[in-house]
């Protein structure tokens, strides 16, 4: 006896189709995707904090020291004599007022040309004289980075004043007192 096994003739298979995204796996794509986000900003504010927090202290430790390098290079002395010598002729300029106006202007225009870093204002002569009588060297100070030069200085001030004397002259055969008035010179 002889088994014959038959074949079955199975139906002929569909090719498999990809399977379209559902709309429940989209819907949960997107709700982590959204919590994900939603998590990670107070994440990041809290990092950012921490970073700010960082730079705050790293900036105010820098500034302590530059702040002392800064210190430890104004307590160096200077004894340069180029400080006095360019100082000096300022001092005798600036101090000394003349009383005649070309001269004041004179005196104006040579400080601003020789010393153009320097903006005066604009003085008015108000016919008073200044004399430098001494000026002596006496520091050399840093304020706020920059260095200040100080004198002991010792000048004479002539101020006009206008006085009244009494004038006798003659007219005819009378003898007139008259009221005249002048300029004196007052020295401070």
């Amino acid at each position: 006896m002889k088994f014959i096994k038959e074949k079955k003739n199975h139906p002929p298979a569909l090719p498999k189709e990809e399977k379209a995204a559902s709309i429940r796996t989209t819907r949960t794509f997107f709700l982590i995707l959204t919590l994900l986000l939603i998590s990670s900003g107070p994440f990041a504010f809290v990092k950012s904090t921490q970073m700010q927090s960082l730079i705050r202290k790293e900036q105010t430790s820098l500034t302590e020291t530059i702040q002392k390098e800064l210190a430890k290079n104004t307590n160096t002395s200077v004894t340069s004599e180029l400080y006095k010598q360019l100082l000096q002729p300022f001092i005798t300029a600036y101090i000394t007022i003349p009383t005649e106006q070309q001269a004041f202007e004179k005196r104006f225009n040579s400080l601003q040309e020789t010393y153009f870093m320097i903006t005066l204002d604009e003085e008015k002569n108000t016919g008073t004289e200044r004399k430098l009588l001494s000026s002596n060297f006496y520091n050399l100070v840093n304020e706020n980075g920059q260095l200040v030069a100080q004198y002991r200085i010792a000048y004479e001030i002539n101020a006009p004043v206008t006085k009244e004397r009494d004038v006798k002259k003659k007219e005819g055969d009378k003898e007139v007192v008259i009221k005249e008035k002048y300029i004196d010179y007052e020295k401070n």
